[in-house]
């Protein structure tokens, strides 16, 4: 009997840039971006030596859906935003990375975020945004 260790070890391995989010916009630009950045540090500051914490592709769609929150009219599942990811052509369940630039200096990934056109929604009905 052969062990599939290897092929769980390389899919334990597979690792996606947080900025492969930064196009993606479910209800505001950079929402995703901003949110896969806040989990990817808050991995970083929990992990230790014997210990690397990462949250991965399906972990942030829940995450994005929780923070969401309950709409009747329009309901957003994980499956909804790993929908969004397979329609941008991320795929299979990579653990969040941060990027080059955040590992340097990750002051300036929020100074990227505040003035990388990301603007405030388009207010809609009851103060909701228009996709």
């Amino acid at each position: 009997m052969k062990r599939t260790t290897t092929q769980k070890r390389r899919l334990l391995n597979e690792e996606i840039d947080v900025s492969a989010f930064k196009d993606i916009r479910i209800r505001f630009p950079g929402d995703v971006y901003i949110l896969a950045v806040w989990l990817a540090m808050l991995d970083r500051s929990k992990s230790t030596p014997s210990c690397q914490p990462h949250t991965t592709l399906h972990g942030l769609a829940s995450n994005f859906a929780i923070l969401y929150g309950i709409d009747y009219t329009n309901p957003l599942t994980g499956q909804d935003v790993i929908d969004v990811f397979r329609q941008h052509g991320i795929t299979g369940n990579p653990c969040l990375r941060l990027d080059a630039t955040a590992d340097e200096n990750p002051s300036l990934l929020a100074i990227e975020i505040a003035t990388g056109g990301l603007v405030a929604p388009i207010a809609g009905k009851r103060g909701q945004a228009q996709l």
